[in-house]
């Protein structure tokens, strides 16, 4: 599998995926979801299976704002030297436990580190809290987010470490053992 940056022909699949795995509650729309993309393209991924398939997507911006931008409306300008956001990612249930969303993260881990961002945030919604914070994600307090995100929202942090070899070598081991 290999991760690139989102292309046009993408959005198809990225609208399945988002349907196989959202409930409606949180369904975004084509114009809302590909808005990320416009403002921010060097940040916004898919994994491409070797048969050409898009297993699953991420799409992320500079995001300096203490409050997550809301669900259902277009991202207009991403904005930040420090911070970066992960809007969404999702993975096709078909490919799920094979590491892709490592990848898509791993990418973004990547980049940030290149770009000099201090932390990643993200809202994570359906119970995904858990995943996230195997990752390294710690839940912050924000009961604001809920309104727009969902009930069970919780509104989490990352930092990053740049040029860390102790963090970037229990990263790969963890991915290792994990692929």
């Amino acid at each position: 599998m290999k991760v690139r940056a989102v292309l046009e022909s993408d959005w198809d699949s990225i609208l399945r995926i988002q349907a196989e795995v959202y409930h409606d509650g949180v369904l975004e729309e084509l114009e809302v979801l590909k808005s990320k993309s416009i403002v921010s393209p060097t940040s916004c991924f898919v994994c491409e299976t070797l048969e050409g398939d898009i297993a699953g997507y991420l799409l992320s911006h500079p995001w300096d704002c203490s409050t997550p931008p809301k669900l259902f409306e277009p991202l207009t300008s991403a904005k930040g030297r420090d911070q970066f956001f992960i809007h969404d990612m999702a993975v096709s249930a078909r490919v799920q436990g094979k590491g892709v969303g490592r990848l898509l993260i791993k990418q973004v881990l990547t980049l940030t580190e290149k770009l000099g961002m201090k932390k990643i945030n993200l809202v994570a919604v359906q119970g995904a809290d858990s995943y996230w914070a195997r990752l390294g994600f710690v839940a912050l307090m924000n009961d604001n987010i809920r309104a727009t995100y969902g009930n069970d929202a919780v509104l989490m942090q990352r930092l990053v470490f740049a040029n860390n070899p102790k963090y970037t070598q229990s990263y790969n081991e963890q991915d290792r053992a994990d692929n």
